[in-house]
Formats: C-alpha cells, sequence, structure tokens
C-alpha cells in the first residue's frame, strides 16, 4: 500500500508556541509569594508574611535600608508591549513613622517616591515598555533610618491593550 507525504500537513519543524505574558497577580494567599524575593536591601527576618482577618499581606517590620525590597523577574513579556506595575501598601507604626516606596522596572523608577500613609492602603502604579523578553521589578524605599512598618498587597502586572 503506498504511503501519503504528510509532512506539508503535519511538518516536523513546527516549533510550540511560546506562552504570552497577560497577568501575574500576589495577594500572599497562604503565604504564596509568587516567585517574588526579598530584594539586596531588605531583610527576610523582617519581611514576613501575614493575615490579618481575611487579608494575606507582605509586612515588613523593622529596620529597612534605603534600596530594592521585593524584587520579581517577570519571564515571557513580549517587546514593545506596554505593561502596568502596581502595588497597594499601608504604614503600620505605631508612631507614624515614615515610609516612602517606588516602583522600578529594569532599575528606572516608574512611579514614586510615594509616602505611604497609615489610614488607608495607598496605591503605588507605573507603566513600562517591554525591551526584552524579560524586566526585573522592584519596590524600593527611600528612607533608611530606625524601624519601618508597613503593609505591602496585591502586586499586580498586567499587559495594557495597545
Amino acid at each position: 500500500m503506498p504511503t501519503k507525504d504528510l509532512s506539508e500537513k503535519n511538518p516536523t519543524n513546527h516549533k510550540p508556541s511560546k506562552a504570552t505574558f497577560d497577568r501575574d497577580f500576589t495577594d500572599f494567599t497562604d503565604e504564596n509569594w509568587n516567585n517574588w524575593t526579598v530584594g539586596p536591601n531588605g531583610s527576610p527576618d523582617n519581611l514576613k508574611v501575614v493575615k490579618e482577618g481575611n487579608n494575606w499581606a507582605l509586612n515588613n517590620q523593622g529596620r529597612s535600608d534605603v534600596g530594592t525590597l521585593l524584587r520579581k523577574t517577570v519571564e515571557n513579556l513580549q517587546p514593545g508591549q506596554c505593561y502596568k506595575f502596581s502595588i497597594k501598601a499601608k504604614q503600620t507604626s505605631p508612631d507614624n513613622r515614615e515610609v516612602v516606596l517606588a516602583l522600578l522596572a529594569a532599575h528606572t523608577s516608574i512611579s514614586g517616591p510615594v509616602k505611604i500613609a497609615a489610614e488607608d492602603w495607598t496605591s503605588l502604579a507605573g507603566t513600562f515598555t517591554a525591551e526584552e523578553t524579560s524586566i526585573k521589578l522592584d519596590v524600593f524605599s527611600h528612607i533608611s533610618y530606625g524601624f519601618q512598618d508597613f503593609l505591602i498587597d496585591n502586586l499586580e502586572i498586567v499587559a495594557l491593550e495597545d
């Protein structure tokens, strides 16, 4: 029985399409850091996931130095695509010490510095355009003295519509 050539219909050099990035969301539920790591200026002893009522959040309790507290490398970005990076933060120090945070994409500020209030959650958000398929995103502290107690929650990276 003759065989048919199926190479045109089923080429062997077909490569599966690479995953594309749409959204990444971290709310620390069940102590899940979702690949966020303590940055070079953060302290693993000071950054702990806590649950207050029904809400999970990352708590910084103690000294913070100026610099990157949290970092994440995001993969599968589309070069030329615009993305939004946002977080919520709340100052929790009993003596109302100043907390000032910023967001960075590839070591460039995209939001802030913003003074974080104690009464309500403060939103920080900025946009960046991917130049490569991966990027480092940072939560950056602008204050370095004594104790800075604050919560960070709802870290989100989302692709924006063209």
